[in-house]
């Protein structure tokens, strides 16, 4: 039968334990490091549209973003040859509709905001199609890149 050795085994069991806290802190450094904005996906998306009165459409021509976004720190990029175009739709801190921007095919510069401009929606409209079946949303919302604050 094998014996233990008292302090092989103490050793061992303090070197896992500090190699269990090292770890820990880098992630907790990590994570607080962590960039304050994000990328939508696919998934952050619904097929529809915002209508004149700043109203969602089930219309089935375009992609729009599924919530509200904050305007802060909004970006947004188009791929070189997109065959897409995208509006940008403000809304204010109730999330009342305010304005729309024209259809654009470049990427967003902000411009000047109405006042009390504190959200947006991004929708997103292929210039070769009328209709976006779900199995094409990823492909056309993966032409333009959109970043939020987090």
């Amino acid at each position: 039968m094998a014996r233990f050795n008292k302090g092989k085994t103490k050793n061992v069991v303090i070197a896992v334990l500090s190699v269990l806290l090292v770890a820990t802190g880098a992630a907790l450094t990590v994570n607080l490091l962590k960039d304050d904005t994000k990328t939508l996906k696919s998934s952050n998306y619904s097929i529809a549209a915002v209508d004149t009165e700043g109203e969602v459409d089930k219309d089935k021509n375009s992609a729009l973003v599924s919530g509200f976004v904050k305007v802060d720190d909004l970006e947004i990029e188009i791929s070189e040859n997109a065959t897409v175009t995208y509006k940008v739709h403000y809304y204010n801190a109730d999330k009342e509709y305010l304005s729309s921007t024209a259809t654009l095919a470049s990427d967003y510069v902000e411009g000047t905001l109405t006042e009390g401009t504190e959200y947006a929606r991004v929708e997103i409209t292929p210039t070769d199609d009328n209709y976006i079946s779900i199995w094409e949303k990823s492909e056309y919302v993966s032409q333009i890149t959109v970043t939020v604050e987090r």
